[in-house]
């Protein structure tokens, strides 16, 4: 495991463990779920990251065109 993967998995674990199932429910919207389709582990955590930290500052969903 990369030293990167390691502390994005980190970092998601600590950001969402102050979800609630609500919370949940609002970030894993369409876009989040686009993460699937990645192949690389690393490029996978770090597109649902960007849209973790967004709902975590924010308290809204983003979606970014590609």
């Amino acid at each position: 495991m990369s030293y990167e993967l390691k502390e994005l998995g980190e970092e998601f674990t600590t950001i969402t463990s102050r979800f609630d199932l609500e919370d949940w429910r609002t970030v894993r919207n369409e876009d989040y779920w686009k993460s699937d389709l990645i192949g690389n582990p690393l490029e996978r955590l770090r597109y649902k990251m960007v849209r973790i930290r967004h709902y975590d500052k924010y308290g809204t969903t983003i979606i970014i065109e590609e």
